[in-house]
């Protein structure tokens, strides 16, 4: 026989749950705990309509009524962090944690608040501490992954992102950051893990724009073109139609194609002398006058319009 199942009205929760609260307060020796719980569910009634204020006025007067309501601490505690008042968040989940030392929803929420409060060597450190109990809890893992990334820290990232992929449980932010990790420790481009996290995430210009630059150091030059007009269709700058005319210039040797897009990249605005000096003076450039003539009409037009 199928089950029916009432669905609860927050907002008819918290009408009825003041009233309650009212008549609990009237009698002469209210049960402390039981308070404590009509609280708890007032301040579930009030999150869910999005009443932070609210909800976290309610877990404090639960968790304050019985502070072995580990629920209460917990709700107030994520609710302090939801609002910024991460140190009082920090607080709470600390005397949690003294309360009930291994309990891993405590030490994540934890982790996260150290992380919002600036601090992600405790919060690696927490997750760490997660993982020596449950080595495959996907949560502390994907989390310390991530803060082991956002330092740079890609030698003590690596292994965490490869067994996040070896889990299935990669998303585009793990390829990314492992495509930036086997760069940086030399052990390929990361050019499969970019592919990857681009496919993941279509339209992603810092994915594409590292994807780009990988294609271009393995000498795949008719792909970073490609995937450099995938990045000026989001966004065109100097800088981004540069590094797509100087690949058909240099390598590609597409004068026909890459000069119109070094004009587009000067009148865009790109004024490096650095970069047009480092293009003009290559080695065995091809055609070096016409990029010269090029930037000299370029010049002339921007001086006779004053800019």
């Amino acid at each position: 026989m199928k089950k029916l199942y009432l669905k609860s009205n927050p907002a008819l929760l918290a009408i009825l749950f003041i009233p309650s609260l009212m008549f609990m307060s009237c009698r002469s020796m209210p049960e402390k705990d039981e308070m404590a719980l009509v609280y708890y569910n007032l301040g579930n009634a009030y999150s869910e309509l999005g009443r932070s204020t609210d909800a976290g006025d309610a877990y404090e007067r639960a968790f304050a009524l019985n502070p072995s309501l580990v629920k209460a601490g917990y709700n107030l505690g994520r609710i302090r962090v939801e609002t910024g008042r991460y140190k009082e968040g920090i607080k709470i989940f600390e005397d949690l944690l003294q309360q009930d030392p291994g309990n891993s929803l405590v030490m994540s929420a934890l982790a996260w608040a150290y992380y919002k409060n600036g601090d992600s060597s405790k919060a690696i450190t927490l997750y760490k501490a997660i993982m020596e109990e449950d080595p495959v809890n996907k949560d502390a893992l994907y989390n310390s992954a991530l803060l082991m990334s956002f330092k740079g820290d890609y030698g003590d990232a690596y292994p965490y992102l490869k067994k996040l992929d070896a889990l299935e449980e990669a998303d585009s932010y793990i390829y990314k950051y492992l495509g930036i990790a086997e760069k940086e420790l030399e052990i390929s481009s990361g050019t499969l893990w970019l592919e990857k996290a681009a496919e993941s995430k279509p339209g992603d210009a810092e994915i594409l724009n590292l994807l780009a630059e990988a294609y271009n150091s393995e000498k795949r030059y008719t792909e970073a073109v490609e995937t450099y007009d995938k990045l000026l269709s989001i966004h065109k700058t100097g800088d981004l139609l540069f590094k797509k005319a100087r690949i058909l210039l240099v390598y590609i040797e597409d004068y026909d194609t890459g000069l119109p897009v070094l004009e587009e990249a000067l009148t865009q605005g790109l004024s490096d002398s650095i970069k047009l000096s480092t293009l003009i003076d290559y080695p065995d450039l091809l055609y070096p006058d016409r990029i010269k003539t090029v930037v000299k009409k370029i010049e002339k037009s921007k001086a006779s319009s004053g800019n």
